[in-house]
């Protein structure tokens, strides 16, 4: 790894288990996913900044360097992977190891699932101390294709046709992801859940995801209060949900009533598209979602017009 990232050379290691890696600094590079024999004949790995940022692409939204990662081999030429490289910066070192793991960890259980997810390519572990003082820096195969629904035109409300297959598409991708796998995101907005030709639409950005129960009809209601919540709050910020508008002298006014209509019936639809992914779990579990999907609707609407 080149000193100028980690303040010194780092140890590369070849892993194929997020399992198995430790916290002690070095660059773990998942050779399993660069084909042939490559986890036994990595010997360095270098990243190069791309010099423009990315555009409309999966982790524009998510604060990471887009990139070319140089892996030398030992009998073969190097190779140049397109990534991403995310980096764990806040919170103690033990959170962010922990907070990195988890997400690589994800990525390989979705990936093996055949659903979408990003494709870890290395782990870089920097040492404690200046310059980089314990942060990690994830690397991710860079995927042109995969988009988020981050910059859909949401201002332009639930009438737009694009908009609304958009928001039951996002509201389905999370009850997906909580009711078929039992992960409860913790960020479970627009531009954490993205689409990509060949597979189901899906969530991204796993670090503050954390399994439940979802057996549990308490641990399934609040995961839909985290989850459907944000989703719902996001979108709403994002112009989507309108059911008030605020005027030149900072006053809040009632919306016409057609797009009122509108933005209450989309609110149904995003929970008849959350709900229909809770199927095939206990009648007992779908009765505690149920209900609390219509707590965060009633909420919401009284906090809008109230």
């Amino acid at each position: 790894m080149v000193a100028e990232m980690t303040g010194d050379e780092l140890v590369v290691e070849s892993v194929t288990d997020p399992s198995l890696i430790t916290d002690r600094p070095g660059v773990y590079v998942f050779g399993n996913h660069l084909g042939g024999n490559a986890g036994n004949i990595i010997r360095d790995v270098n990243f190069v900044m791309q010099d423009k940022p990315m555009s409309g692409a999966a982790d524009s939204a998510h604060a990471v360097i887009a990139g070319w990662l140089d892996v030398t081999f030992n009998d073969r030429p190097s190779e140049g992977i397109k990534v991403v490289a995310k980096c764990f910066a806040k919170r103690t070192p033990e959170e962010r190891f922990e907070r990195a793991i988890r997400e690589v960890t994800i990525m390989e259980e979705l990936a093996g699932r055949h659903e979408l997810s990003l494709e870890p390519i290395a782990l870089a572990i920097a040492p404690k101390g200046l310059p980089m003082d314990g942060q990690i820096i994830l690397f991710s195969r860079q995927e042109d294709e995969l988009l988020t629904f981050d910059n859909q035109p949401w201002g332009r409300g639930p009438s737009n046709q694009r908009n609304a297959d958009s928001g039951r598409t996002v509201a389905a991708a999370i009850g997906r992801f909580n009711a078929k796998y039992g992960l409860r995101h913790g960020d479970a907005k627009a531009k954490n859940c993205a689409e990509k030709y060949g597979k189901n639409p899906g969530m991204i950005d796993y670090e503050t995801t954390v399994r439940f129960d979802k057996s549990d009809p308490f641990e399934s209601s609040l995961t839909a209060e985290i989850d459907f919540g944000l989703m719902v709050d996001s979108l709403s910020k994002k112009g989507f949900l309108p059911l008030t508008s605020i005027d030149a002298y900072g006053r809040r006014n009632a919306v016409p009533r057609p797009i009122y209509r509108a933005t209450c019936q989309m609110l149904q639809e995003l929970a008849f598209a959350y709900l229909t992914e809770w199927e095939s779990v206990s009648v007992g579990v779908q009765e505690a979602v149920t209900a609390q999907v219509s707590i965060i609707i009633d909420n919401f609407i009284e906090s809008q017009i109230g």
